[in-house]
Formats: C-alpha cells, structure tokens, sequence
C-alpha cells in the first residue's frame, strides 16, 4: 500500500496536480476542499479573472458529480437511496494553464443523452454559447433533470480550450465519465 501512495504521489507530482480529492462526496467536502483551492490561487498570486475561472469550474464539476454521480457499486445497493456519490476532482497546472478533471460512476442510460450535449455545446463559438446559455436560462427546466442545465454550459464559457470528455465502460449498467477543463 505504502509503494502504491508513493507511486500515485510522484505521478500527480510529475503532472503538476496540486489539489485531487477522490471520495464521497457532499457539499461539505465541496466547501473545504474549494477553500483549500481559493488559498492556494490566492497565496500563488493568479490573476482574479483565472482564480474566478478555476474556480467557477471547480464548483461546477464537483456539484455535478453530487447531483448526477452514482456511489460506488455495491450489487446489494439501491441507486435511488444514494447519498454521497464517489467521484475525483483534480486541479493541476502545465505550463501557463490550469486544468480541473473529474471523474464519476454515471448509469449507461445517461451516456448518448449526455454525450450529444456535451458535443453539441463544445462546438459553439463564444457568441453561441452566450446566447444559448441566455436562452436555456429562460426556458423551463427538463422534468428529468436536477438543475436548469446551466453548469456545464458554464464551464465551457470559461474553459480557454474545447473541454475533454470520455466515458469508460464499467459494466452494462454503468460508466465512469471523465470531464477536462483547461484554462
């Protein structure tokens, strides 16, 4: 157990991760390991605009993985009954940009749906994407989703390239969702 921390250590190390959280998660944790973020940007002197940016994403990300995330898969667990979804978030830094991940057990039925979105607003040009996210923001939310939509609608405004996103095959029920921001 020792050599593999000392692994994932020297790894996170070589790619400039300086904040991971892998877990449960609640909103709690979102506010402390958010504060732990806020100090590092502030203490290591980013400008106000990239720490806003960071994050905005950050929040956006780990409140997804709390909304829509499943917990881990005990076969003896009834998805309806979760808690505290387990995902990872990290935030690292290469060259002049600043990359926040996550990652989550999502239900395969959510991939095609969540995929096509994904795709459709990782297309739009800056304009698009403000007069999009204008229009969702007026228009009545999907009876089947937790929120108006506007989360990652957002972090593709703020993100300074198009953002990264995979699904990995668990099994035929469930999928890991990987989502990357660079800024």
């Amino acid at each position: 157990m020792v050599d593999d921390l000392f692994r994932f250590t020297c790894q996170f190390a070589r790619k400039g991760v300086f904040l991971c959280y892998s877990g449960p998660t609640t909103h709690d944790i979102l506010v402390s390991t958010g504060n732990t973020l806020r100090h590092y940007l502030q203490t290591n002197n980013i400008s106000k605009k990239q720490q806003f940016c960071i994050f905005s994403i950050y929040v956006e990300l780990f409140e997804n993985i709390i909304r829509y995330g499943i917990d881990c898969l005990p076969s003896n667990q009834d998805i309806n009954s979760r808690r505290n979804p387990y995902g990872i978030i990290s935030v690292s830094t290469d060259d002049n940009h600043f990359i926040i991940e996550s990652g989550n057990i999502i239900s395969s039925k959510q991939e095609s749906k969540l995929r096509q979105y994904l795709s459709h607003i990782n297309s739009m040009d800056q304009q698009t994407i403000k007069d999009f996210y204008r229009e969702k923001r007026k228009s009545t939310c999907d009876p089947d989703c937790k929120g108006a939509g506007l989360g990652l609608i957002e972090i593709v405004k703020k993100s300074s390239t198009p953002i990264k996103f995979s699904f990995e095959r668990i099994d035929d029920n469930f999928l890991f969702y990987i989502l990357t921001a660079v800024i």
